[in-house]
C-alpha cells in the first residue's frame, strides 16, 4: 500500500497560471457542448421564451439554486470513495467506518429534499410559461384579421394550440427540470477530477468532444424530422376537422371510404416521420455510450500505469475512475434531451410563426369612440385586393341614415367583400370609407362594431343555452328583453316548446334546430344588440318558402329604422330598397331604384328577366356565373 504521505505529495496545488488555463479550457468545452445540443436556430427560439420566464424569475432562481445543490449532491458520493478505500479499508479507521455511511445517508436525504422542491418549482415555472404562451397564442389568433383565417385551415390552427404547445411544454419542463441538474452534476465531477489529477482530467476531456460528435451530426436531422412529424400531425388534425364538420356531405356522396383513405394517408406520413425522429434519437446516445466506454478504458490504462509507476495510489485512481464513470451518466442524459429540445424548438418555431403575424386591423393612436351616426356612410374611391388579385375597385356611393341599400350581382362580383369592409373585417387597400366624414380607421374598432349587426346565410350558434345565444356578448341583458327580441323575430313560439325553453342547450352548430329556427335566433340576437347599421348577407337564401316568409317578417321588424345593407335578398326587399347597386367584376356598374334600373334596361334588367321572371319568392338572384379575376 502506498503511504498517505506519498498520496498527499502527488496532490499538491497547481500554480495560478495553470488553474486559469484549465478554467478557460473548461469554459470553451462547456460552450462547445451547449452549442452542440442547441443549434443557433434552437438557441434563438429558446431565447425568445425568456420573455415568458421574466415574470416568474424569483421562483426560477430558487429552483436553480436547488438544482445546483441537487447536482452537486448527486456527484458528492465520489468524495467518499477515496476515504473508504484508503483510510477505512487500507488503514482500518473505525471512526470513518461509521462516519462515512452516516454522511452518505445525510447527503441522499438532502438530495431528495432538494430534488423534490427543484422538480416541483421547475415544473411550475415550465407549466406556467406554457400556460402564458397558450393564452397569448389563442388571444393573438382571435385578434388576427379575417384574411388570416381564410388562408389558415382550422385544423392547422387547432394543432398549433394543442399539439405544438404540448410539444413545447414537454421540451421546456424536461429541459428545466433535468438539464440544469445534469449540468451541475457534470460541473461538480469535472472540478473534482481536475483536483485529483489535472493531467488525466485534461486528457479525458479531449475525448468529450468526440463523444458529443454524434449529437452534433444528428441535431439538424432530428430538428428537421421533428418539424416534419408536427406538420403531419397538423394535417391529421385538419383532416379530422374537415371530416367531422362535413360528415353529412360525406355520407350523402358515399365518400366514407375516401375519407378513411385520406386519413390513413396522413396517419401513415405521421407514422413514418415520428419513427424517423425516434430512430435518429435512439442512435445518438448509443454511440455516445460506446465512445464513452472507449474513453474510460483508455483512462483505466493510463491511470493503471501511473499506479504501477507509483505516481498515484490505488484509492485515488479508483476515485478518479468512479468520478469519470459518474460523469458519463449526465452526458448520456444530456444526449437524450436532444430529442425533446429539438421537438420543442420545432414547435416553438411554428408557434412564433403565428405570433409574428401582424394584426393589421388595429386602432389608430388617435382613434375616436363613436356611439352613433347621424348622416351617412360613404365609400370614396374604395379599392381592395386579396394578395395580388383585385376584388374591388373604384367603389363610390353613399348610404344615408335609414336607407336600405341592396347589392346584387354574380357570385364573385365582390358583394360580400364590400360589406365586410364596413365592420373592418378587412381594411381598404385604397380610398376610404367614412361615417359622418370620419374615416373608419380613425374610429375605435370596438365602438365601430357596436354600431353594426350582421345576419348571414350561415348562422353561427354556440354550444350554450338559447338565451345566451340570443344575448351573445351582453351578459347583463334581462330575460324580458331576450323574450321581447325573440317575439319580434318570431322565435318565441318554437323556443317555448323546447324541453327547457330558453334554458335549452343548443348542440354543436345548432344541430337540434332547423335552418329557419337558427336564422330566427340570429335575428333575435341582432335585435338585442339593437345596432343602427344592419348587414344581411343572403339571410334567407337557403330556406324553404314557408320558413322564408316567416323570416321575412322577422327581418322587416329588424330593418325598421336602421341603415341596412342587403345582399341577394328576395325580390320584395330588392324592389323596396332605396338604392340598388349592381356589381360586376369588382365594380359598381349600375345604381338606382328597381324601377329606374328596369327602365334603364341594361345589366340589372337582363338579370331580372333571367332570375326574377318566375314567382317572386321562389328564385334567388345570386346564381349567375362568377366573373373573371384580375391582377392587382
Amino acid at each position: 500500500m502506498i503511504s498517505q504521505e506519498i498520496f498527499h505529495q502527488k496532490r499538491k496545488p497547481i500554480d495560478r497560471l495553470t488553474a486559469l488555463q484549465q478554467v478557460a479550457t473548461f469554459r470553451r468545452v462547456l460552450k462547445k457542448t451547449l452549442s452542440i445540443f442547441l443549434s443557433q436556430e434552437s438557441l434563438a427560439t429558446y431565447s425568445r421564451l425568456l420573455i415568458y420566464v421574466r415574470p416568474h424569475r424569483k421562483v426560477l432562481i430558487i429552483a436553480i439554486i436547488l438544482s445546483t445543490l441537487t447536482g452537486a449532491l448527486s456527484g458528492s458520493p465520489v468524495l467518499f470513495v477515496e476515504k473508504v478505500f484508503n483510510e477505512i479499508f487500507g488503514q482500518h479507521n473505525r471512526t470513518l467506518l461509521y462516519l462515512v455511511p452516516a454522511l452518505v445517508v445525510l447527503v441522499y436525504l438532502l438530495k431528495g429534499v432538494c430534488f423534490y422542491w427543484q422538480t416541483y418549482l421547475m415544473e411550475w415555472v415550465g407549466q406556467r410559461i406554457v400556460f402564458d404562451i397558450r393564452n397569448r397564442l389563442f388571444s393573438h389568433i382571435v385578434w388576427l384579421p379575417l384574411g388570416f383565417f381564410t388562408r389558415s385551415p382550422t385544423g392547422l390552427l387547432m394543432s398549433r394550440i394543442s399539439n405544438d404547445v404540448s410539444q413545447l411544454q414537454l421540451g421546456l419542463t424536461k429541459v428545466m427540470t433535468e438539464l440544469l441538474e445534469q449540468l451541475c452534476t457534470l460541473i461538480f465531477l469535472v472540478v473534482y477530477l481536475f483536483t485529483i489529477s489535472w493531467k488525466l482530467a485534461f486528457f479525458s476531456f479531449v475525448i468529450v468532444p468526440i463523444t458529443l460528435a454524434p449529437v452534433a451530426r444528428f441535431t439538424k436531422r432530428l430538428r428537421r424530422a421533428s418539424r416534419q412529424s408536427q406538420e403531419r400531425m397538423a394535417d391529421l388534425n385538419n383532416t379530422m376537422f374537415e371530416t367531422f364538420y362535413g360528415i353529412q356531405v360525406i355520407k350523402a356522396f358515399n365518400m366514407e371510404p375516401r375519407a378513411v383513405e385520406k386519413f390513413t394517408k396522413f396517419n401513415s406520413q405521421y407514422f413514418r416521420a415520428i419513427l424517423k425522429a425516434k430512430r435518429i434519437d435512439a442512435l445518438s446516445p448509443a454511440l455516445m455510450e460506446w465512445i464513452g466506454a472507449i474513453g474510460a478504458s483508455i483512462m483505466v490504462i493510463l491511470g493503471g500505469e501511473m499506479v504501477i509507476q507509483a505516481k498515484m495510489d490505488q484509492g485515488t485512481l479508483l476515485a478518479f475512475i468512479t468520478g469519470l464513470f459518474m460523469m458519463y451518466r449526465p452526458l448520456k442524459k444530456l444526449g437524450s434531451f436532444n430529442y425533446f429540445i429539438q421537438k420543442a424548438a420545432a414547435a416553438g418555431d411554428r408557434i412564433f410563426e403565428i405570433l409574428d403575424q401582424s394584426t393589421s386591423v388595429t386602432d389608430a393612436p388617435h382613434a375616436l369612440n363613436v356611439a352613433d351616426f347621424n348622416r351617412e356612410i360613404s365609400f370614396q374611391n374604395v379599392g381592395f385586393c386579396y394578395g395580388d388579385t383585385i376584388v374591388l375597385r373604384d367603389i363610390n356611393f353613399s348610404a344615408h341614415k335609414g336607407e336600405v341599400i341592396a347589392l346584387v350581382g354574380a357570385s364573385g362580383a365582390g358583394k360580400t367583400t364590400l360589406i365586410s369592409l364596413i365592420p373592418r373585417f378587412y381594411d381598404v387597400t385604397s380610398g376610404r370609407i367614412t361615417i359622418d366624414d370620419t374615416d373608419l380607421r380613425d374610429i375605435i374598432l370596438r365602438s365601430l362594431r357596436e354600431l353594426i349587426g350582421i345576419v348571414s346565410q350561415e348562422t353561427v350558434l354556440f354550444n350554450d343555452t338559447v338565451a345566451n345565444n340570443i344575448a351573445y356578448g351582453r351578459s347583463d341583458v334581462p330575460m324580458e328583453k331576450i323574450r321581447e327580441a325573440a317575439k319580434a323575430a318570431f322565435a318565441d313560439s318554437f323556443i317555448s316548446k323546447m324541453p327547457d325553453g330558453y334554458a335549452t342547450q343548443i348542440r354543436e352548430r345548432g344541430a337540434n334546430l332547423s335552418g329557419g329556427e337558427k336564422q330566427r335566433i340570429a335575428i333575435a340576437r341582432a335585435l338585442v344588440k339593437n345596432p343602427p347599421i344592419l348587414i344581411l348577407d343572403e339571410a334567407t337564401s337557403s330556406l324553404d318558402t314557408e320558413s322564408e316568409a316567416e323570416i321575412q317578417k322577422a327581418l322587416e321588424n329588424l330593418m325598421r329604422n336602421r341603415t341596412t345593407f342587403v345582399i341577394a335578398h328576395r325580390l320584395s326587399t330588392i324592389r323596396n330598397a332605396n338604392k340598388i347597386l349592381v356589381m360586376k367584376d369588382g365594380q359598381i356598374v349600375e345604381h338606382g331604384t328597381h324601377d329606374e334600373l328596369i327602365t334603364l334596361g341594361q345589366e340589372y334588367k337582363k338579370l331580372y328577366d333571367l332570375q326574377f321572371r318566375f314567382q317572386n319568392s321562389d328564385v334567388e338572384y345570386d346564381v349567375s356565373p362568377a366573373g373573371p379575376s384580375m391582377a392587382c
